[in-house]
C-alpha cells in the first residue's frame, strides 16, 4: 500500500473469532517474513465486545484486525505533517483490505468505533509508542 516516505507504520494485530485454524489469540502480521506471531491472549467475547463498538456485527465476524500505528517513525521523517500521513496510511491499508476481502467473497466492515485505551492495553501496547487506529471485521460470507 503507499506509504509516505516508504515508512510503513502501520501494524496489524488480528484476533480470530471462529475456526480453528489459529489460536484463540492476538496475532501480529510480520510484513518482513510474510507470518503471524502471537503477542497475547485475547480476552473473552463480551470483554472483545465491550472495547470494540459493533452491535449486531459480532454473530457473522470470523475474525477482526486492528491496525495500530507508530506515529513517531513518521514524524522523525516529516515533523507535524506525519501524523497525517500516519492516518493516510491507515487508510490506504485499510482500502486494500477491503478489497482484499471482496476479491475473495468476504465480507468486511471497516470500524471507527472503539474504546482507544481499553483495546490499546488489550493488544499490550506501549502507550504512546503504538496506538489502535482502525478496526475491521472480516466474515465468511458477504452480507
Amino acid at each position: 500500500w503507499p506509504s509516505a516516505g516508504s515508512i510503513y507504520p502501520i501494524q496489524v494485530y488480528l484476533a480470530p473469532l471462529t475456526g480453528r485454524e489459529l489460536e484463540r489469540a492476538w496475532h501480529h502480521y510480520d510484513v518482513t517474513d510474510h507470518q503471524l506471531s502471537i503477542t497475547g491472549k485475547c480476552c473473552e467475547r463480551a470483554a472483545l465486545e465491550e472495547l470494540i463498538y459493533a452491535q449486531g456485527l459480532w454473530d457473522n465476524a470470523s475474525g477482526v484486525l486492528v491496525l495500530t500505528a507508530s506515529f513517531e517513525k513518521t514524524q522523525v521523517k516529516y515533523g507535524e505533517r506525519g501524523y497525517r500521513f500516519v492516518l493516510l496510511d491507515a487508510g490506504h491499508l485499510a482500502q486494500n483490505i477491503l478489497l482484499v476481502c471482496e476479491d475473495l467473497g468476504l465480507a468486511a466492515i471497516p470500524l471507527g468505533g472503539f474504546d482507544d485505551d481499553g483495546l490499546a492495553n488489550e493488544l499490550q501496547l506501549h502507550g504512546e509508542l503504538e496506538t489502535p487506529l482502525y478496526v475491521i471485521f472480516i466474515g465468511t460470507t458477504k452480507a
